[in-house]
């Protein structure tokens, strides 16, 4: 494959779509760590392209699908001709994601607190798009809190769905009523598609709060310490006709949001986008 030349896309693209296909074989050049039952789920639909049009197209989407999920960093694919009459072969060359992503920042702010946190991730953990990322923060005040979250995608022809769960705790002093307050959380999440352009979102939030009162505090402050359990769930279901996600030309975005909290705490809300290309006169 090395020796051969490749034209790009454009050259056929919407030219031959009278031209009989018949798929032969898909081929990756770059494996390490990908599962190959992944791989499959992702370019099954290729073998159903009955013209070269279609699998011109079908093979960019597969492209640009596998790395969305977080089974490759980069991907090009590549159609060959195969020696039978109307066979291709499509060839995905693909660079896997790095082992491990490290990083260090550090900030202050307008009112002078400074703060440096550390970062890690890992993206495609078993080879299936999986990904790990954690963080730990320190403030000069003493303040430190850490997050662990795991995400998994949901692999299929053009699926966009994932499973997440996160884990946080943080330790923190409160000035302004003198006592110390220990969170941990833990957040599950489902993002998907219930149709092509109608979005859904749904979390379970859960908080373990311990409030601990100085010996500064007030008596109003100390009958507030002590443990406490939170809970709510969040859905919202969203409508994205949308070019692009930032910076739109066209299209609509329309989020619906229902919040439910413990004590019967309900919120709903709304919020429209709409993108639209404007005409200048001169």
């Amino acid at each position: 494959m090395e020796n051969k030349a490749f034209h790009k896309a454009s050259v056929l693209f919407n030219r031959a779509s009278t031209a009989p296909t018949i798929v032969e074989a898909v081929q990756f050049h770059g494996i390490r760590i990908t599962k190959n039952d992944a791989l499959v789920k992702e370019i099954v639909e290729l073998y159903r392209s009955s013209t070269l049009d279609e699998l011109v197209h079908n093979s960019h989407l597969a492209a640009k699908h596998l790395q969305e999920v977080g089974l490759m960093e980069s991907v090009v694919p590549l159609i060959d001709t195969a020696p039978s009459t109307n066979g291709y072969i499509v060839n995905f060359v693909v660079k896997e994601p790095k082992a491990l992503n490290l990083g260090v920042k550090a900030g202050i702010s307008t009112n002078g607190d400074a703060d440096m946190s550390l970062n890690g991730g890992r993206q495609s953990l078993f080879g299936r798009g999986e990904a790990v990322n954690s963080s730990y923060t320190y403030t000069v005040k003493g303040d430190h809190s850490f997050n662990l979250s795991f995400t998994k995608p949901r692999l299929g022809w053009q699926k966009y769905s994932n499973i997440s769960a996160s884990l946080f705790r943080a330790i923190s002093y409160l000035p302004w009523n003198h006592s110390n307050c220990e969170e941990n959380a833990v957040v599950l999440g489902y993002n998907g598609q219930i149709m092509k352009n109608i979005l859904h979102q749904i979390k379970f939030n859960a908080l373990w709060r311990t409030l601990r009162a100085t010996d500064d505090a007030a008596f109003s402050v100390r009958e507030h310490a002590g443990h406490i359990m939170k809970f709510s769930v969040e859905n919202a279901v969203g409508f994205d006709n949308r070019d692009r996600p930032i910076l739109a030309t066209r299209g609509i975005l329309g989020v619906l949001s229902f919040f439910l909290g413990k004590f019967s705490f309900i919120f709903n809300s709304t919020s429209r986008i709409v993108g639209s290309t404007l005409t200048y006169c001169s």
